[in-house]
C-alpha cells in the first residue's frame, strides 16, 4: 500500500501546481502570440498603459508629493478616492452613451484626452503651485476618474467587440498586463523622475493613445 501511495502522489493531477504552472505558461503563450498578430491589441495596448501610468503618477507622486503637502496626509484617502466615485458615477453615463461603435471610439478618446490634461498640469505647473491649490488638486483626481471609467466601462465593451470569440480572453490578459507594465514603470520612476518628466511621459503617452484608438477603430470600421 506504501508503493502505491507514494506512485499517488507522484503523479501530477488536475489544479497541482505543475498543471496550474502548464496552463499559466499556456495563457501567457495565447496572450503573447495575440500581441503580436493582432493590431488591435497593439493599439488599444497604448490606451491602457497611459491609464496605468496616470493613475500611479496619482497614487505615488500627487499623494506623496502634493496632497500630504498642502492638505495633509489625512487627506489623502478622502481624496484618492475620488478617483473610483467619479469612475463609479460615470459608468452608467458611459454604458447608456456608449452603445455603437463610433461612441466607444469618441469615449476612448476623450478618456485619453482626460490623462492628457493631467499630464499638461504636471508640465505647466510646478510643484509649489500644485501644492498652493489646496483641495482644487482634486480636479485632477476627477479627471483621472473619468478616465479610469472609461477604462473599466467603455474600454472592456470595445475589447468584447473586437474578440467576441475564443481570444476574448487573450485579449483581456493583454489589457491586464500592459496597464500593469505601466503601473509599474510609473512607480518605479516617479522616486527619481521629476513632475515635469512625469508629465511629459504622460502627455506624450496619452496623445499616442488618442491616435492610436483612432487607428484601430479605422481598422475595425
Amino acid at each position: 500500500s506504501s508503493s502505491s501511495s507514494s506512485s499517488s502522489l507522484s503523479r501530477p493531477a488536475d489544479g497541482s501546481p505543475s498543471s496550474s504552472s502548464s496552463q499559466w505558461l499556456h495563457h501567457l503563450k495565447d496572450t503573447a502570440a495575440l500581441f503580436y498578430g493582432s493590431a488591435y491589441v497593439r493599439y488599444l495596448a497604448v490606451f491602457q498603459m497611459s491609464f496605468g501610468f496616470g493613475q500611479t503618477f496619482a497614487d505615488s507622486y500627487l499623494n506623496s508629493e502634493i496632497v500630504v503637502e498642502s492638505l495633509g496626509l489625512s487627506s489623502v484617502g478622502w481624496v484618492s478616492a475620488m478617483i473610483p466615485t467619479t469612475a463609479a458615477l460615470a459608468s452608467p453615463v458611459l454604458s447608456a452613451l456608449g452603445k455603437t461603435k463610433s461612441s466607444k471610439r469618441f469615449w476612448l478618446v476623450f478618456g485619453s484626452l482626460m490623462i492628457c490634461s493631467v499630464g499638461v498640469i504636471a508640465l505647466i505647473k510646478n510643484k509649489q503651485q500644485l501644492i498652493s491649490a489646496k483641495w482644487w488638486i482634486s480636479a485632477i483626481y476627477i479627471l483621472l476618474g473619468i478616465a479610469r471609467g472609461v477604462f473599466e466601462n467603455t474600454g472592456k465593451a470595445t475589447i468584447v467587440d473586437f474578440y467576441p470569440n475564443e481570444n476574448a480572453a487573450s485579449a483581456f490578459s493583454n489589457m491586464l498586463l500592459w496597464s500593469g507594465f505601466a503601473f509599474g514603470m510609473a512607480f518605479l520612476s516617479s522616486g527619481f523622475l521629476s513632475q515635469r518628466m512625469l508629465g511629459s511621459i504622460l502627455t506624450a503617452l496619452s496623445l499616442a493613445a488618442a491616435v492610436c484608438i483612432v487607428c484601430a477603430f479605422k481598422l475595425y470600421f
